[in-house]
């Protein structure tokens, strides 16, 4: 879906031959991006697994003239709201 859509797109993290995460972006506009679908296997957490596909997420952004990203989690989400304050939003 992500990747036919576009301007959106859709990462994979893989580790040891396994998928240990995934990561969309879905653009809403030329210039605005959602993060989405953001989620990481919990034998994979605490290695840095979604610190890297955060990493991607904003590399892709900032190169395809992405000015504004967003996001939508819950507060019982602990961890996520964590990362997503740790990487600044």
């Amino acid at each position: 879906y992500y990747n036919d859509k576009a301007g959106s797109r859709f990462w994979v993290a893989v580790c040891g031959g396994k998928i240990a995460g995934t990561v969309a972006l879905d653009r809403t506009s030329d210039t605005v991006a959602e993060l989405k679908r953001m989620s990481v296997l919990p034998e994979y957490r605490r290695r840095g697994v979604a610190t890297r596909l955060m990493k991607r997420f904003e590399e892709f952004c900032r190169s395809d003239g992405v000015k504004e990203t967003f996001l939508t989690t819950s507060f019982v989400q602990l961890e996520a709201v964590r990362l997503y304050q740790k990487c600044g939003f």
